[in-house]
């Protein structure tokens, strides 16, 4: 679903739950295919959103949650399908 036919309450929710919305957090994976393969390069995004998340978890749990959040819709999205 696109943004423009997402209501205000799923973009709210999804900036929640990701810091960003689904069609951001997919634009920044897309940018990655860049560095070798599909595979190659989502596994990198992966492992440096969980650094991030590790970075900020004692002083900012809310964005580490979002991290992770991004970490496991990717795994779910990229690798899973």
């Amino acid at each position: 679903m696109s943004e423009e036919n997402k209501t205000d309450e799923e973009i709210v929710r999804e900036i929640k739950m990701f810091g960003c919305t689904i069609e951001q957090l997919n634009e920044g994976a897309n940018l990655t295919i860049a560095i070798g393969g599909p595979d190659q390069a989502n596994g990198m995004l992966t492992m440096s959103i969980l650094s991030d998340a590790q970075e900020v978890l004692k002083n900012d749990p809310e964005t580490a949650r979002q991290f992770i959040n991004r970490a496991k819709y990717l795994i779910s999205e990229k690798w899973m399908k």
